[in-house]
């Protein structure tokens, strides 16, 4: 049995090594060329003038510019000019799936799951066999909501229509963890790491996954999860 202080010196020097490797791999990227062009404000700027530009040039057809211009409003946080702008692009284009997602989703974030799953599942209707992220969103919300039945339907339905996509199972292991089936659970979490290994958003995911192995007396493995989250958190921030 170690003792507390310990303890401590271990969490220290795991600490440490996690900052210098940190360190070693910030350093050598300084030398590439940045890819994050999305966070940018130069890059939403220039993209918001030319889909202005594409609403002026032909008003009558600019649904889809019209949704992409929302969808930057929302990434600038001018929210509520981003809803006036998604139902402008609906006016033009009432059968835009996007449009209703891009709603549902300003009303999930505002805690109105009611207004939420209706433009959902608006999205849904015009788009049920493509559009898989108005099934996730609305999937969530049901989560949120503890309709735990309609959101795994809601989720295995994404998950059938793009099998590839790391979040579906991240969010069947949330549902499978709060119903208590801890083996479908690290299973679903499994398969959204081993679909996106090098994603750093993955911490939530080991934390989830060091959770469920805590609670089975895995605390070797609960410990290596909860490590490897600290890593993609940290890395995560940079």
């Amino acid at each position: 049995m170690l003792s507390p202080s310990e303890i401590m010196q271990r969490r220290l020097l795991r600490w440490a090594i996690i900052f210098i490797l940190f360190w070693a791999i910030a350093t050598w990227t300084t030398h590439l060329p940045t890819k994050d062009i999305y966070r940018s404000n130069t890059y939403w700027i220039q993209h918001m003038r030319q889909y202005q530009q594409q609403i002026e040039a032909d008003p009558k057809n600019a649904a889809i510019p019209m949704n992409f211009l929302a969808n930057a409003y929302v990434d600038q946080g001018k929210i509520d000019l981003a809803i006036q702008t998604y139902k402008r692009s609906i006016a033009l284009n009432p059968d835009l799936p996007n449009a209703y997602n891009g709603l549902g989703n300003i009303y999930e974030n505002r805690h109105d799951y009611v207004k939420a799953l209706e433009y959902f599942t608006q999205s849904i209707a015009r788009g049920p066999h493509q559009y898989y992220f108005a099934y996730i969103n609305r999937g969530y919300t049901y989560f949120l909501l503890s309709q735990l039945d309609k959101a795994l339907e809601d989720f295995n339905e994404a998950a059938k229509i793009d099998p590839r996509y790391a979040n579906t199972y991240f969010n069947l292991g949330l549902v499978y963890q709060r119903q208590g089936n801890l083996p479908r659970a690290l299973e679903n979490y499994q398969k959204a790491i081993s679909l996106a290994p090098n994603d750093v958003s993955n911490a939530v995911i080991y934390e989830k996954r060091a959770e469920i192995y805590k609670i089975m007396g895995n605390d070797k493995a609960a410990q290596a999860d909860s490590n490897m989250a600290d890593y993609l958190e940290i890395f995560h921030h940079y």
